[in-house]
């Protein structure tokens, strides 16, 4: 997916224009995605656009966009996408990893224009003590160990790269470092956060593959239990992006969802 539409934020000195993709039909949902290494949330991405309009911004800094001075943590993310909401109306957002993060803090201020929330292996919390680790380190641990980690599929831990666009390459390069810029200090979380998930007041579903090796599912059944009635669901034969290893179970589990009462 590339870009559609750019959408003005603010105003003066403070205003800046989001580049955004959108696609699909139906009820609207808010999709926001984090570093995934080759960007395969795409066929994803087409297949939730049978069921809904999808609309995919492209993060402050991340491949293709400009950083923007005054965005320099998630929580200040959280408000641009709330602005975003404010702009095009409500929906589901739903939050894959970084994005997660983003998604859960959205909610927290504000589910006025949030209709469902639908997180997926978010990182952004930390339930243990300050020496403790909790989330694995992307950075640190063996690139081996952190593939092994990311996908349960030993055939998506290798990927042909030798195909790739200059472009693609570039915009890989540039969505880690992003990422790394929002997320690194404290590492991947925001300290406090989670005593605040209680805040949540619209219907939650928690998707966690079952072999993730970043936050494993016990972190995510953490989250699901301080939301307010949120349900927490694992998805088989995927590990940190449930929705690229296993995706026709986490469309279902999504159009189910958003379909409940």
């Amino acid at each position: 997916m590339q870009p559609t539409e750019w959408v003005s934020i603010g105003s003066g000195d403070d205003g800046m224009t989001l580049p955004v993709m959108r696609a699909g039909k139906g009820p609207r949902a808010l999709f926001l995605g984090g570093a995934e290494p080759m960007r395969r949330s795409d066929a994803w991405l087409e297949g939730l656009a049978r069921n809904f309009e999808v609309i995919v911004p492209i993060h402050p800094g991340f491949g293709g966009s400009a950083f923007v001075p005054h965005i320099r943590k998630p929580a200040e993310l959280a408000l641009l996408y709330l602005s975003l909401l404010d702009r095009i109306g409500s929906a589901v957002v739903l939050g894959s990893s970084f994005g997660g993060w983003i998604a859960a803090d959205m909610a927290i201020r504000s589910c006025q224009r949030i209709s469902r929330l639908v997180l997926m292996d978010s990182v952004g919390f930390k339930f243990v003590g300050p020496t403790e680790g909790e989330i694995m380190d992307l950075y640190a641990s063996p690139p081996g160990d952190v593939r092994a980690a990311l996908y349960a599929q030993p055939a998506l831990r290798n990927p042909d790269m030798s195909g790739a666009s200059d472009e693609l390459l570039t915009h890989v390069v540039e969505d880690r470092t992003a990422e790394a810029y929002y997320g690194w200090s404290p590492y991947m979380h925001t300290p406090g956060l989670h005593r605040w998930l209680h805040r949540i007041s619209c219907p939650t579903l928690v998707l966690w593959g079952e072999h993730d090796g970043i936050v494993p599912p016990a972190y995510g059944e953490k989250i699901a239990r301080r939301i307010p009635n949120a349900r927490f669901q694992k998805v088989p034969g995927a590990a940190h992006y449930p929705h690229i290893e296993n995706p026709a179970s986490v469309l279902t589990h999504i159009q189910d969802f958003a379909n409940s009462r």
